[in-house]
């Protein structure tokens, strides 16, 4: 387990000696299969990584699930002594139902924020929100990123 955390924990204790702790923070992403990446034990190494974050003081550790059939939330919110956030596949309600129960410090939203630049203020007015055009993520050009309209139907600044 060390091995496989080493590179991850040798950059962050670069980053933390040169910045601090508390401007530096971690995104992870277990069984993410993104280019057929594959990790035999993955509650093991996630498990392992988090526990060895504690030293490091971190700003943040953020959490997002593609798919994963684990409760990776429940395995490692209790290994991290910082912020917690939860990210992917939430909406408004599973977010606040997360941070009401203590499952999580933040919530965090890509896509939905992506598509709708005005997102806190759709979910308090409980407005519908713009699909994010996953077709134009990555893309060059402006096409996705800045024209996705306002609730005033203006579009994006």
């Amino acid at each position: 387990m060390a091995n496989r955390a080493r590179f991850v924990l040798d950059v962050l204790a670069a980053m933390v000696a040169e910045a601090g702790g508390d401007r530096v923070g971690i995104k992870i992403s277990p069984e993410m299969n993104f280019n057929d990446i594959v990790d035999a034990h993955p509650q093991e190494t996630y498990a392992y990584l988090v526990e060895q974050l504690r030293g490091l003081d971190l700003a943040y550790l953020h959490v997002a699930l593609f798919g994963a059939k684990t409760d990776y939330h429940a395995l490692l919110r209790p290994l991290f002594n910082g912020a917690y956030l939860m990210g992917s596949g939430l909406d408004q309600k599973s977010a606040e139902t997360a941070l009401a129960d203590g499952r999580a410090d933040a919530t965090v939203f890509g896509g939905a924020f992506l598509a709708n630049p005005d997102l806190p203020e759709r979910f308090r007015q409980g407005a519908p929100l713009n699909i994010p055009d996953k077709n134009t993520f990555y893309s060059p050009g402006a096409q996705g990123y800045t024209d996705y309209p306002f609730l005033n139907g203006t579009g994006a600044a």
